[in-house]
């Protein structure tokens, strides 16, 4: 079937959460189907990174969208009833290079993030299907809560109000949903009652599991740092979390890895024994490089795959209920649970003295994402859905996945 892929950033390289599932997802119908992407992209795209993703795909066309807000925007998403999170990709010319693309006899529109679903007009004589990394409702209704200006709080607040909104009325249109977690399917199954499961999954030749452990006290933390999320779990650990577990092994050290870290979180940097490192080439060395990996988030949504790749390097983890949600973990069997600073810090405590304890909750998480997470067991799960929207027959494109 001829699909129209399209995207709220370059799916490439896949380098964070958002990415790393919509290329493996775009590879994975690629391979068997014809497919166009359109993508928007902003001034931090490299040019040969849109040559790249064109060897897999029939035709790639990029809309500029600068990396800001505009004033104009955060306006009206006060003064009418859209959330500013969809009015911010909101754009003529990406509407009319879609336009353009939809009377080449596309068969089925495929939306990355609900922010593209407003490029998928309905009535058209195509199938819809939207892909939901998360529901972004909830993740504005957690940063609201965790949002310590007032302002922030209350513009974020109403903003999730209307989110909420905008997914029950925009859903319902859809002909399939793909949500990340059954969590997240029970919630837009209410909307579009064609939801199926499509879990993140990872790379597992790429993410293989590490020859030895680590007895070194090293922590790291990986992730987006411009993402909101991540920059407050970052800042939630240093300033809360680890002065606890300093004051009890005094040579702990944390590696704090992503790229575009925020000024707050480079200031982290400042204090003893914690390093931004900002954009590296490669992450996989600092996650296997560690004794211990965290994932103190309070606002999010979805499932992390950061903690697919840290279960698939063999690291023993500990997170907040947030950071794990939607995966099937369990408390002391493939991973540690803790909420508050202090269980937090005391569950990392209590992880770096055990080693035995380390090794069994690593080679229990390798099990897990070798039965249920590698991206070529989570790719068929999508192709079946595909297939049973019968908008017609697959067109093969010969690409590895």
């Amino acid at each position: 079937m001829k699909i129209l892929f399209l995207t709220h950033m370059l799916p490439y390289p896949p380098t964070d959460g958002a990415r790393i599932r919509s290329f493996n997802l775009l590879k994975t119908l690629a391979s068997r189907h014809e497919v166009s992407l359109v993508s928007f992209i902003s001034e931090t795209t490299r040019q040969e990174d849109i040559e790249e993703l064109r060897g897999f795909v029939c035709d790639l066309q990029t809309v500029f969208r600068p990396q800001k807000y505009l004033v104009k925007d955060l306006l009206r998403g006060v003064c009418t009833s859209e959330p500013f999170t969809i009015i911010n990709y909101r754009s003529d010319q990406m509407t009319e290079l879609v336009g353009r693309k939809l009377s080449e006899g596309i068969e089925v529109v495929h939306c990355e993030h609900l922010n593209m679903a407003q490029y998928a007009p309905a009535g058209r004589g195509f199938k819809r299907v939207i892909d939901m990394h998360n529901v972004e409702s909830e993740i504005m209704r957690r940063y609201a809560e965790k949002a310590g200006n007032p302002l922030k709080a209350l513009y974020s607040g109403m903003t999730a109000k209307k989110l909420a909104r905008y997914e029950r009325d925009v859903l319902k249109g859809f002909d399939l949903c793909a949500a990340v977690s059954t969590r997240d399917a029970d919630h837009m199954r209410a909307f579009c009652l064609n939801t199926v499961v499509v879990d993140n999954g990872v790379d597992l030749d790429v993410f293989i599991r590490r020859e030895k452990a680590v007895d070194t006290p090293k922590l790291v933390y990986t992730g987006w740092m411009k993402y909101h999320a991540n920059n407050d779990a970052a800042r939630f650990f240093c300033a809360d979390i680890f002065p606890a577990i300093r004051k009890n092994i005094a040579e702990v050290t944390v590696d704090i890895v992503g790229k575009e870290p925020s000024e707050e979180v480079l200031r982290l940097g400042e204090i003893d024994g914690v390093n931004v490192t900002g954009a590296v080439p490669d992450i996989r060395p600092f996650i296997s490089g560690a004794a211990v990996y965290i994932v103190p988030l309070r606002v999010g949504g979805g499932t992390r795959l950061k903690i697919l790749e840290a279960m698939a390097t063999g690291i023993p983890i500990v997170s907040t209920s947030v950071g794990c949600e939607g995966i099937g973990l369990t408390h002391e069997k493939d991973i540690l649970i803790a909420d508050s600073a202090e269980e937090f810090a005391c569950q990392t405590l209590r992880l770096l003295g055990d080693a035995p304890l380390r090794q069994r909750l690593a080679v229990k998480a390798r099990e897990l994402v070798e039965e249920r997470f590698s991206w070529k067991m989570i790719g068929e799960k999508l192709l079946d859905s595909y297939n049973s929207l019968g908008a017609g027959e697959a067109r093969y494109k010969e690409i590895s996945l």
